[in-house]
């Protein structure tokens, strides 16, 4: 199987680009009850990983993020993820605000099965190291409903395996939290 390196994929170069021409296109966030008076959120995600999501708002236009779950890349292994995010307003209406985000931060993971991965490595060329680290940069959007303290987001996140091996992959999910 042949193994894909940062070095010769394309996609980081174009997900920058189309990251770097949605934060020029979009106006800064302006916070709804969601991230001014309920700055936390706690709910679920499905994908990679499939587990518990939470969110804080620093500010209207900052927030950390984070997931605990059952990730799938590289096999089956315990995922945590956090995240700094910058949001930028796409659409403020009075039902909804919609803004999407991007981000950056550390995954990681640590596997409780058989593994055997393009992008993580093989057992066999990696040992039995039962430990990955990586940097992820996720972008989403956030559908924020202003009459219940709800939002559903979805985003994509292009990473960079550093341990056990170097590699690239990608992870993302859909989930939906509520906001206290």
């Amino acid at each position: 199987m042949r193994r894909y390196t940062v070095a010769r994929s394309g996609i980081v170069p174009c997900a920058l680009l189309l990251a770097a021409l949605a934060i020029g296109a979009a106006a800064p966030a302006r916070a709804s009850d969601i991230g001014s008076g309920r700055p936390f959120g706690l709910g679920i995600i499905l994908g990679d990983p499939t587990g518990i999501s939470g969110k804080w708002y620093i500010n209207s236009e900052n927030a950390i993020d984070f997931a605990v779950g059952a990730g799938w890349m590289g096999g089956h292994s315990l995922h945590i993820h956090a995240d700094y995010l910058f949001h930028f307003m796409l659409v403020n209406h009075s039902a909804f605000d919609l803004p999407l985000y991007i981000g950056v931060g550390p995954v990681f993971a640590f596997w409780y099965g058989d593994r055997h991965d393009p992008y993580w490595g093989s057992r066999d060329y990696w040992g039995d190291e039962r430990f990955g680290l990586g940097v992820r940069v996720p972008f989403g959007i956030s559908f924020q409903f202003n009459a219940v303290p709800l939002d559903l987001f979805l985003e994509v996140a292009p990473a960079i395996a550093l341990l056990p091996g170097v590699g690239f992959f990608i992870e993302g999910g859909l989930g939906l939290r509520y906001w206290f």
